[in-house]
């Protein structure tokens, strides 16, 4: 649901998934779901402009449910609840075309 000054404005979108990180990015809106679904919206969110799903990259992930979105510049960071950190280029000119990277020097700490 979409909420504008405490006023209902409606739905976005029926996702199966529940959303669990929002970023503004380059493109417009960034939405992540804990099933390792991003979803591109425009800034007004009325358009979905790109879907990508992170098991369809080219390297393995620890986990696909995403904990945060961070955008900078033409880049999207995801970090997922394993301790994923992957880097996803957009680029403005085709909408179908997304470079990611993972990066390795991330490890997990568990402690009490």
């Amino acid at each position: 649901m979409i909420w504008k000054l405490y006023s209902y404005v409606g739905v976005l979108e029926n996702y199966k998934d529940e959303i669990t990180a929002i970023a503004k990015c380059f493109e417009g809106i960034a939405i992540g779901t804990m099933r390792g679904m991003i979803y591109i919206w425009d800034n007004y969110l009325l358009k979905c402009m790109k879907t990508i799903e992170l098991s369809a990259l080219p390297f393995k992930i620890l986990s696909f449910n995403i904990v945060n979105i961070d955008a900078n510049q033409k880049r999207i960071l995801v970090l997922t609840l394993a301790g994923d950190v992957i880097e996803i280029a957009l680029s403005e000119y085709s909408y179908n075309k997304v470079k990611a990277k993972r990066f390795n020097s991330i490890t997990k700490i568990n402690g009490h």
